[in-house]
């Protein structure tokens, strides 16, 4: 096991701050292998805190943060009613160029890592910037999210200014920017290696929307968890930070 050291870096512009910790192993050759780790919706970076420093003492640098207005607890600055999944494609973006800055991380090979709905933001972003991004690992991606608002609201003029969903409160944006989007469309785009990993009991994303996702990306492998629901624990979490090792490496030789 690698010993590493761990630093707040954060993005501070504008009147935009997004909060983040950098994980960069002590040991090794410089620069580091990247991955950038996006939580989903109402939790905070804590809840990839754990993947983040599994994967820095396997001699990868890692990047967590907190998405303006995205959880419960969040240190960065918005609000939840400002948010959707557009407004985080722009956080994600900003600590992409911050840590294009840094010396001790390789700029060719930098991953991003998402659950959820930092899943679905992290493929659209690597859709958008394919140049940048050397290979996506997705948990359980809320690739339905536009489904979902149109399940719920008959037109976008019905989307009210403020609402709850997922037990958080959230406004018009949240469904009014991926009203008209293709999601499959867009991140078929993206032609990089893909890992996705889905649980078959998973309520919250039906499975079948990463096993349509696999048909529409170039180079991409399914993970399927049994009985697993909109999360991994125990036993299965530590399987899957294996695969997730196992796929980094690969791909960053």
């Amino acid at each position: 096991m690698l010993i590493f050291t761990e630093e707040e870096l954060s993005v501070n512009k504008n009147e935009k701050f997004i909060y983040g910790k950098l994980y960069v192993p002590k040991a090794g050759i410089e620069p580091y292998p990247t991955v950038i780790i996006s939580h989903g919706l109402s939790v905070t970076h804590s809840y990839v805190d754990s993947l983040a420093k599994y994967l820095v003492k396997q001699g990868f640098a890692t990047y967590i943060f907190d998405y303006r207005g995205g959880g419960y607890g969040s240190k960065s600055s918005g609000s939840s009613i400002e948010m959707s999944v557009l407004t985080e494609m722009g956080d994600l973006s900003d600590v992409v160029e911050l840590l294009l800055q840094e010396k001790r991380i390789d700029k060719n090979r930098l991953f991003l890592a998402g659950q959820s709905q930092g899943g679905i933001v992290s493929a659209l972003y690597a859709a958008n910037n394919p140049e940048k991004i050397r290979g996506l690992v997705l948990e359980y991606p809320a690739f339905d999210i536009p489904d979902y608002g149109h399940s719920i609201y008959t037109n976008e003029s019905n989307i009210p200014d403020r609402y709850r969903f997922a037990s958080m409160e959230v406004g018009r944006p949240y469904f009014t920017d991926t009203w008209n989007l293709d999601v499959y469309s867009e991140i078929s785009k993206y032609t990089g290696p893909v890992l996705i990993i889905h649980g078959t009991e998973d309520s919250l994303v039906p499975i079948s929307y990463s096993k349509k996702a696999v048909e529409f990306y170039q180079d991409a492998d399914l993970i399927i968890v049994p009985r697993a629901g909109h999360g991994f624990y125990g036993l299965e979490k530590r399987k899957i930070s294996k695969d997730i090792r196992e796929f980094l490496k690969l791909h960053s030789k």
